[in-house]
């Protein structure tokens, strides 16, 4: 809720009204203490199935809140989220940011590297092989 408030420039009842409007379509999950919602309809990855993201700078799903508590470790937020509001891109697993990401032109092709934040196994840095080459394929074209 707090989030909410912050981003809309609503008051809390406000926002809770249009919670409330809008509850049935959505679920709700307590981490950490915090509430958080989401829709009803959302798909999980299994839980056996690793979820990897490249997401570009300033993308919602980083930007949309004020406590980044559950995306990224405190010791890693100043590598992508500086004091005056700049973002880098972001590399996402399980819903964790856990590096960073930038484009580079190599013999005159768009190719993406990835930096993580702490050493990385070999077998998760080519979980990330498929979002590579997605991105790769848009800066393409």
């Amino acid at each position: 809720m707090n989030d909410f408030i912050w981003w809309s420039g609503l008051t809390r009842t406000e926002c809770q009204s249009a919670l409330e409007m809008v509850r049935k379509d959505f679920i709700s999950e307590t981490i950490n203490n915090r509430v958080f919602w989401m829709r009803s309809d959302i798909c999980s990855p299994p839980p056996i199935k690793k979820s990897t993201l490249l997401l570009p700078p300033f993308d919602e799903f980083v930007v949309s809140y004020k406590d980044r508590t559950e995306l990224i470790q405190d010791k890693h937020y100043g590598k992508v989220m500086t004091k005056n509001g700049l973002f880098s891109p972001t590399v996402m697993l399980n819903g964790e940011i856990v590096g960073s990401w930038k484009k580079v032109a190599k013999k005159g092709k768009p190719n993406v590297e990835l930096t993580f934040f702490e050493k990385t196994p070999k077998r998760v840095e080519n979980l990330f092989e498929p979002e590579i080459k997605k991105v790769e394929t848009f800066y393409s074209h």
